[in-house]
């Protein structure tokens, strides 16, 4: 039987709802079982008997008192595959109780506060994201002793960053002294130096490579294989296409999926060149690389940061240099909903070449394995980037590049003279 008109009544969505912890608890413990059960991507389970290890969990219910005893026997029962790629994620992001701000600026102790010993260097490419202190109306330099921060003297056994407390993305004055001279200067704090620390990374390992080998040596840097990577890639490409060699560092590549794209870069092949009037031969068909290639990798490479130096020796583009990887190489996606808002992340496919798996719990190899030693790093030296320079320059004599050569230009009318 339909509605009569008159019937309809309206639906309250005020006041809140109730929820029973334990069974929704239960409910989400059994969701995530079943969730490893249907879409992990090898149905034995890695021989795992699955159903032992429901009863082994549930058997814990009991001792769960809150959302994050939950969670933790959530990730307890995945542990049981064995596997990477599987994560839990809890209903409610923690936030930070207030943002912390930030000069992008190294630092050490003065007699009357704290000397900047260091302003970090961002790249042309990131508009105003580089180091309040570096901005072009401000004139602070190396050397200069911040005396105080919005009026509040800075004292030398007090860390500088409490002074910038609930400042992120705020302007502060800073009390300056440069010699016997004293201002002040107004910045607008950064809420954050993790891009700008990466960016100052990636430039000083440029100019380690130039030092080390001259201007002919090129630097690239790929931190991931999203956003980032592209983005990292896109602005090296073109300063380094004509380059004699370069290091193609994906040392602490956190993985995606655009590997592929990129390797249809590297591992492309010059074809032809141009002839420009004013500039003679300039070979760049394609923007394929000019110069021989060498790859880094290390620990912290993961996913698609892994599999994509397995590639790179598998087309024999060139040397890899570090220390094996990370070993995950299976995939979980964008993850499965649960009912309180918390996800799951199952992995629900794996990679293989040749008939084998790969990458998965082992890790992809290098091909010159290379510690970092420590006091190297600490003496201000890279081992592993000094290893690929040395390939590079001994491939180079071993195989120069051929010199791109303007042949004789084309005499199409029978009988000139050239005139």
């Amino acid at each position: 039987m339909g509605l009569k008109s008159g019937d309809a009544k309206p639906v309250s969505v005020a006041g809140y709802v109730k929820i029973q912890p334990e069974p929704e608890w239960r409910q989400i413990l059994r969701e995530s079982w079943r969730i490893a059960r249907d879409f992990f991507y090898d149905p034995g389970m890695h021989g795992v008997d699955w159903n032992a290890v429901w009863k082994k969990y549930e058997a814990r219910l009991p001792s769960v008192g809150d959302r994050s005893d939950l969670a933790r026997l959530q990730k307890a029962m995945l542990s049981e595959l064995n596997t990477g790629h599987c994560y839990i994620d809890d209903p409610s992001p923690r936030r930070a109780p207030l943002s912390m701000g930030y000069l992008g600026a190294d630092y050490e102790v003065a007699p009357d506060g704290v000397k900047i010993v260091r302003i970090l260097r961002s790249d042309a490419f990131t508009p105003g994201g580089g180091s309040p202190l570096a901005a072009p109306d401000v004139s602070v330099a190396a050397g200069d002793v911040i005396t105080a921060i919005d009026g509040e003297p800075v004292v030398a056994d007090r860390e500088i960053q409490s002074y910038l407390e609930g400042k992120g993305n705020k302007y502060v004055v800073l009390n300056l002294k440069r010699g016997a001279d004293q201002r002040k200067v107004v910045v607008k704090a950064l809420d954050s130096e993790s891009a700008l620390r990466y960016q100052d990374w990636v430039e000083s390992r440029r100019q380690y490579v130039i030092k080390a080998a001259g201007p002919n040596f090129g630097y690239m840097h790929i931190p991931d294989m999203v956003d980032g990577g592209a983005t990292a890639f896109l602005k090296s490409q073109l300063a380094n296409v004509l380059k004699d060699a370069v290091v193609v560092d994906f040392r602490g590549n956190g993985g995606g999926f655009i590997s592929s794209l990129l390797l249809e870069n590297f591992a492309a092949k010059r074809f032809a060149s141009w002839h420009v009037r004013a500039g003679g031969a300039w070979s760049r068909e394609g923007w394929a690389f000019r110069g021989h290639l060498a790859a880094m990798c290390d620990e912290d490479n993961f996913s698609d940061g892994e599999l994509v130096i397995e590639a790179w020796k598998s087309l024999k583009i060139g040397p890899v240099i570090g220390k094996r990887t990370g070993g995950g190489e299976v995939g979980s996606g964008n993850g499965f909903a649960l009912i309180d808002g918390g996800s799951i992340f199952v992995p629900n496919y794996g990679a293989f070449a040749n008939g084998k798996w790969i990458i998965e719990g082992y890790g992809a190899t290098p091909t010159i394995e290379v510690d970092q030693d420590p006091a190297a790093v600490m003496a201000g030296r890279d081992p592993q980037l000094d290893r690929a320079i040395a390939e590079l320059q001994s491939w180079l004599k071993r195989e120069p590049l051929p010199e791109v050569k303007t042949p004789p230009f084309p005499v199409k009318l029978k009988g000139s003279n050239g005139g």
